[in-house]
């Protein structure tokens, strides 16, 4: 496909796709679970948990080669801003039962915990890879062809504002509260999750008056 020309005017136009807007707050919202990984979890399992700290590196083991090994076969059946917010749906639901099982890990047996805490990464990094899919199918699918650049650029500044804000959250959430707090990131992350297919929905309808959806199907 030859290079699309940038069209004139239309600097900043992002900003007045209100639909896209939307669609950025959401998965800058669920992004939160990037955090988990590297700053949730860790303290969880250290602070909360009677699992050896070593685990830490084994959960992150965990992450990394599933993701290798599968990303690219789980982003299979995304190409279309509908089937990727159908997918980015199904990746809150598995986030929110990973944050649900980690909950368990505390006040068990060693040897409980490590199994529970096992389990509650390999739904994670599942919703993790669903997840990365359905964003990219709709961020790239709802964005006009001649303002890809802007249109990822606004979209990376929500992930950036995601990751500057995630580790206050998850640790307020996650450490100081507890349980509870497992819970109630859950029931937020399967919330937004959920809130895309009708948000993407909403852009769709909207791309005539911002720019042609490059995949729409």
């Amino acid at each position: 496909m030859p290079p699309v020309p940038r069209a004139p005017g239309t600097a900043l136009l992002v900003l007045r796709d209100r639909p896209f807007v939307a669609v950025v707050a959401l998965n800058a919202v669920f992004a939160m679970h990037f955090g988990l990984i590297d700053v949730g979890v860790p303290l969880w399992l250290s602070a909360r948990t009677s699992a050896p700290t070593w685990m830490v590196s084994v959960l992150l083991l965990v992450n990394t080669v599933t993701v290798v090994l599968l990303q690219v076969r789980v982003a299979r059946g995304t190409d279309t801003v509908p089937q990727a917010a159908r997918a980015f749906g199904r990746a809150g639901l598995l986030m929110a039962a990973a944050c649900a099982v980690y909950s368990l890990a505390a006040g068990v047996p060693t040897w409980v915990a490590v199994v529970v805490l096992l389990a509650g990464a390999l739904l994670q990094v599942a919703g993790e890879m669903i997840g990365s899919a359905g964003q990219w199918g709709i961020s790239m699918g709802l964005a006009p062809a001649e303002r890809q650049g802007q249109y990822q650029g606004f979209g990376s500044t929500g992930f950036a504002a995601s990751n500057m804000l995630s580790p206050v959250v998850l640790t307020l959430l996650c450490v100081e509260w507890g349980r509870p707090g497992w819970w109630v990131l859950g029931a937020l992350l399967g919330g937004v999750a959920l809130l895309m297919t009708p948000v993407s929905a909403w852009a769709l309808r909207t791309r005539d008056r911002y720019g042609a959806a490059t995949a729409s199907g």
